[in-house]
């Protein structure tokens, strides 16, 4: 049985009424002592008050947690197909900057193909590429929209987290 387990008893006695607050000081204070191995009272003293605030600590770590599942919604994957919390700067280089080499990819390849005989051999390369074009840039540009709508909500829910994780206060545990 470790240290957290006896903090976890002491703590349901204190709120049964087996415990006052007098008596779990000092129970917190000697479990403390005991792990830690150490006979200086101002040590043992902060460890005990440490200890009364495992409720609130428990709180934060169980927001943390719940953040970190509800995170993993946001995530969109990279060029590297690692997972990355997306952000509207990254949306807008998507947009901008693919969609750009798209068209532009479109207007070359137009060009140059332009020359090759409607009839023959590569006649389909005049309709194969310019349509490739297409494709890519619908996708970039829709992958980047996608990304930015990703990185809008992330962000608000962000500061939904942020805000429940500051309205938890210590004394409200104890």
């Amino acid at each position: 049985m470790g240290l957290a387990d006896d903090l976890a008893k002491l703590a349901e006695l204190r709120r049964s009424g087996a415990l006052n607050e007098t008596e779990f000081q000092e129970a917190a204070t000697l479990l403390f002592s005991r792990e830690l191995g150490s006979s200086d009272p101002a040590r043992t003293q902060d460890a005990a008050k440490q200890g009364s605030d495992l409720p609130y600590a428990n709180e934060l770590a169980r927001i943390d947690r719940e953040w970190q599942r509800e995170e993993r919604y946001y995530l969109v994957r990279s060029v590297y197909r690692r997972r990355v919390v997306p952000t509207t700067t990254m949306a807008g280089y998507l947009i901008f900057v693919g969609g750009g080499i798209g068209m532009l990819w479109i207007v070359l390849t137009i060009a140059l193909l332009r020359s090759i005989p409607a009839a023959g051999p590569l006649a389909q390369m005049r309709l194969f590429f310019p349509v490739l074009g297409v494709v890519y840039t619908i996708f970039v540009v829709g992958y980047g929209l996608y990304c930015y709508k990703r990185a809008r909500l992330y962000q608000e829910r962000y500061q939904a987290y942020r805000a429940r994780r500051q309205s938890v206060r210590p004394p409200d545990f104890g």
